[in-house]
């Protein structure tokens, strides 16, 4: 008997971040995690971020308290619960931003990709300004967005690739336009 293959989401990002002339290592990739039930299970998403990278901490912080008290420790599908938290996610977003801009920072501007997979798979992109979408195939965020990285997946991207096939498209990716 043949194993089902399960739907899978990869997030790929480089360590910079560039703040006017300088650059500087920052994380773009975190995990966020449910609580863990007495049978060992528990809900599981991705989130890679683009922006300043201090509003993006406490924006995936306050998101992290809104999906941990939202889903069910032992949610089997949380591709469901993100796509119908997506209007609150997006509403923490724009709160953080809010509190940054009032006070008086310079450049609070920031996106988030959120990805989960179980039966099925999801990204959600959520913008500083409360904007929430859910992506199709894939998700691109900061100076790549900006310098080609949709250009070159339009083009390498035609069919379901494999994970490897995929990792060595996003490797490929961020080595281009990083």
């Amino acid at each position: 008997m043949k194993k089902k293959e399960l739907p899978s989401v990869l997030f790929a990002a480089d360590t910079q971040a560039s703040l006017s002339y300088i650059k500087r290592s920052v994380t773009k990739l975190q995990l966020l995690v449910g609580e863990e039930t007495k049978k060992g299970e528990t809900w599981q998403m991705v989130a890679a971020s683009s922006g300043d990278a201090l509003v993006v901490d406490e924006a995936l912080s306050t998101i992290r308290s809104l999906l941990y008290n939202k889903i069910k420790p032992d949610e089997k599908n949380p591709s469901f619960a993100l796509r119908s938290l997506r209007s609150e996610i997006g509403d923490t977003a724009y709160a953080t931003y809010q509190k940054y801009k009032e006070r008086g920072a310079e450049n609070p501007e920031f996106q988030i990709l959120l990805g989960t997979a179980a039966e099925y798979s999801e990204i959600l992109h959520v913008t500083y300004e409360g904007k929430n979408e859910m992506l199709g195939r894939y998700g691109i965020l900061g100076s790549g967005q900006v310098t080609g990285g949709e250009l070159l997946l339009t083009e390498f991207l035609r069919e379901e690739p494999t994970e490897d096939q995929a990792a060595s498209l996003a490797a490929l990716v961020i080595a281009t336009v990083g």
